[in-house]
């Protein structure tokens, strides 16, 4: 079966971007909860941080006190942390996401082979854990790190299912 998919949603690279930025996480357990855009949640975290932060440094400049200023610290550390997520997600998202972007894939009996105009990428089924079906794609999830995630848009997913299920691969299926 080949798939040929042109273009790209917003809402599926948003989607996509969240699904490997989660990678680590959904190879350890391909059903678990992932957050999809952190950046509005992150922004929170780090409006709340960065107020704290002032405060406890006015007061820290009133009173002293070690232990506040290790809090200090350690919370600015935190808003470091959250700008890395925030510009990691971003720089991937704007990878991902290219509205002309044509790529094929197919799937038969040995695995899985992607192409798009760049590069040629073939992995066999043994190196698939779980297909993972969210609102905007499908995504086959890799049983390690070397492996790689692949996504299609939702209007492939009976076409998937059916075929994955006639090939009877066993995979976890996480919807």
């Amino acid at each position: 079966m080949t798939i040929e998919s042109r273009g790209m949603s917003k809402e599926y690279a948003g989607e996509f971007t969240s699904i490997y930025m989660n990678g680590r996480r959904l190879i350890k357990d391909p059903s678990c909860l992932i957050t999809f855009n952190p950046i509005p949640f992150t922004m929170i975290i780090m409006v709340a941080s960065i107020l704290v932060i002032i405060g406890g440094i006015l007061f820290l400049l009133r009173n002293g006190g070690i232990i506040l200023g290790i809090l200090i610290g350690m919370l600015f550390i935190e808003v470091i942390v959250e700008i890395k997520i925030m510009i990691g997600w971003k720089k991937c998202y704007k990878e991902l996401y290219r509205p002309d972007y044509e790529r094929s894939a197919t799937i038969d009996e040995s695995g899985i082979t992607f192409n798009d105009k760049s590069r040629s990428l073939s992995y066999s089924w043994d190196t698939v854990k779980a297909l993972r079906i969210e609102k905007n794609g499908i995504y086959f999830i890799p049983k390690g790190p070397s492996g790689m995630f692949l996504g299609f848009s939702i209007e492939h997913k009976d076409r998937i299912l059916e075929y994955v299920k006639s090939l009877n691969v066993d995979l976890e299926l996480v919807e």
